[in-house]
């Protein structure tokens, strides 16, 4: 990676923005992190937790949150797209009777 950010006339100052190298030692444990609450949710949702059900409000309100984010940078495809189908699961989360189950 280091030799094609060289051929892109990147010097060393600004290596660690073009090669991933140094990004990825602190990525990789925030998605272990993020695997790691995702398995937990999994796992409570099918023992019908009620904190499962909070979890899952909050990654997908996240989720919109991002998907609108996208959608003021003009990358309409994939944030009105991410928008609708995280709406319609938000969507079908609150409703009644899936909310009695968890409570």
């Amino acid at each position: 990676m280091e030799r094609y950010c060289a051929r892109q006339g990147v010097g060393a100052e600004q290596a660690s923005i073009c090669c991933p190298r140094a990004l990825a030692s602190f990525v990789g444990p925030l998605f272990l992190i993020l695997s790691t609450i995702m398995v937990s949710i999994i796992v409570g949702w099918f023992r019908r937790k009620r904190w499962a059900w909070w979890l899952a409000i909050g990654v997908l309100g996240n989720q919109i949150i991002a998907d609108i984010i996208n959608l003021v940078h003009r990358d309409l495809l994939r944030g009105s797209a991410g928008f609708v189908i995280a709406s319609a699961l938000l969507f079908l989360l609150i409703q009644r009777e899936v909310r009695e189950q968890f409570f």
